[in-house]
């Protein structure tokens, strides 16, 4: 089920990236997502955190709970699609990438795994922060 965590956020954006480049357009959502969820009180542990198996876009703790979240952005203002195209095996891999993280730094608290989606096809950027496990 999902559970939408926060408001649409709106900032004015400036130089975006190519559609053509999505390693730039990616990064950008990420910031964008980090930036929302540290306003929120969100303390960020880690971000692109990858291994064998596992990658994580980022890492936070919120209270005694590791939030971890898998970030999808995109420029055609298709959020359900973005939601729809993180697949079971992908929601593995963040469950490992965050077992591993909470391990290597003996962090003990209950994992979640959210999606962090963010639209900029508009004037402004929406992000949909959404519970994906």
């Amino acid at each position: 089920m999902m559970k939408n965590l926060g408001r649409i956020m709106r900032i004015k954006l400036f130089n975006l990236p190519d559609a053509k480049d999505p390693y730039a357009l990616g990064k950008l959502g990420e910031r964008l997502v980090a930036l929302l969820l540290t306003k929120q009180g969100f303390l960020l542990l880690g971000s692109n955190f990858r291994g064998v198996g596992y990658e994580v876009d980022l890492i936070t703790q919120k209270d005694k709970l590791i939030v971890v979240f898998e970030i999808k952005t995109t420029l055609s203002g298709n959020m359900d699609y973005l939601y729809e195209s993180i697949r079971p095996a992908q929601v593995r891999r963040l469950t490992k990438g965050a077992q591993i993280f909470c391990q290597q730094h003996q962090i003990n608290y209950p994992i979640s795994i959210y999606a962090g989606l963010v639209d900029l096809s508009g004037n402004e950027p929406k992000i949909e922060i959404l519970e994906i496990l």
